[in-house]
C-alpha cells in the first residue's frame, strides 16, 4: 500500500513566506531562505513553493530557487511566472524535480505538453483553483483567483489530462488561510472525472482535517496554515494518521 504524502505549501513574496485568506491579504510568516531549510528538516515527503508575484512581474527569481534547491533534501516543486519550456526547463536544470503550472495553461494551453514531451508526465503538476458561484457551480479561476476561466472545472481537468500532466493540486479558493477542513466535495469531483493523482488543498485547521481526507481516499495534502499558526507540525500529524491506521513515512 503507498503511503501517503505530507506537503507544505509556501508562498514567496518577495524573500518572504506569506500566508493568504482566499487569496488576499498577505501576511509575512518569515524569511523564504530559513524556513524552507526548517520544513527541509521536519519529516514533509515533499515541497510546494509558489512564487505569488512572478506571473503578474513577469520575472522569476531564479537565484532564490537556486538557494532551496541547494539545501532542500525532498522533491520540490516550484511554480509561479512559469510562462514558456524554457522557463521550466530552466526551473528543473536548477535542481526542481517538478513545475507547477496555473496560470499560463489559460494563456498557453500547449505549455503543459512541452513541458511533458520534454521532461516527462512526473515533472509537471498542474494548479487547479476553484471556488462555487451563487448557484452552487463550480468556477475556475487564474492568476491568483483574479481571472475566471471559460471553460469548465471538467473541460480543464479532461484538457490536463490529456496533455499528460502528473498530478493536479486543487486548491479550494474560499477555504484557503480558513482552517475550515479540505472541500471534501471538491475532491469527491476532480477525483472522479481524471485518473491524475490528486494533491488536495486549502482549508487544513487540525489533524483531524487531515485523516477525514484520507479516508476518502485522497493520497497526498498541501497545506501552510495548520503549520504556522496552528502549531502542527508534520510529525505530530504523521503520529495522529500512523496511530489511525494511514500508512506514512515516519523515517
Amino acid at each position: 500500500m503507498l503511503k501517503v504524502r505530507i506537503i507544505p505549501s509556501l508562498l514567496i513574496k518577495g524573500s518572504s513566506v506569506v500566508k493568504t485568506t482566499k487569496y488576499n491579504n498577505p501576511r509575512i510568516v518569515g524569511d523564504a531562505i530559513s524556513t524552507v531549510k526548517v520544513f527541509s528538516k521536519r519529516l514533509a515527503d515533499e515541497m510546494i513553493i509558489v512564487d505569488i508575484d512572478a506571473y503578474n512581474l513577469n520575472k522569476i527569481n531564479y537565484n532564490l530557487i537556486s538557494n532551496f534547491t541547494s539545501f532542500c533534501n525532498m522533491p520540490l516543486t516550484v511554480g509561479g511566472g512559469i510562462k514558456t519550456l524554457e522557463d521550466a526547463k530552466t526551473i528543473i536544470e536548477l535542481g526542481a524535480e517538478k513545475v507547477l503550472i496555473g496560470s499560463s495553461f489559460y494563456t498557453n494551453p500547449k505549455l503543459i505538453e512541452q513541458v511533458v514531451k520534454n521532461f516527462g508526465s512526473s515533472s509537471v503538476v498542474f494548479s487547479l483553483d476553484v471556488a462555487l458561484d451563487n448557484e452552487g457551480n463550480y468556477q475556475c479561476f487564474y492568476n491568483s483567483g483574479k481571472e475566471k476561466s471559460k471553460l469548465s472545472i471538467l473541460e480543464i481537468v479532461n484538457n490536463v489530462t490529456k496533455a499528460g500532466a502528473g498530478e493536479i493540486v486543487v486548491n479550494s479558493i474560499l477555504r484557503e488561510g480558513t482552517y475550515k477542513g479540505f472541500d471534501l466535495e471538491l475532491f469527491k469531483f476532480v477525483n472522479d472525472i481524471t485518473d491524475i493523482p490528486i494533491i488536495i488543498s486549502c482549508g487544513c485547521g487540525s489533524k483531524e482535517d487531515t485523516l477525514e481526507i484520507f479516508k476518502e481516499g485522497a493520497n497526498a495534502i498541501s497545506a501552510g496554515s495548520v503549520f504556522f499558526w496552528i502549531g502542527e507540525s508534520i510529525l505530530s500529524i504523521k503520529e495522529y494518521l500512523h496511530q489511525n491506521n494511514i500508512n506514512v513515512r515516519l523515517k
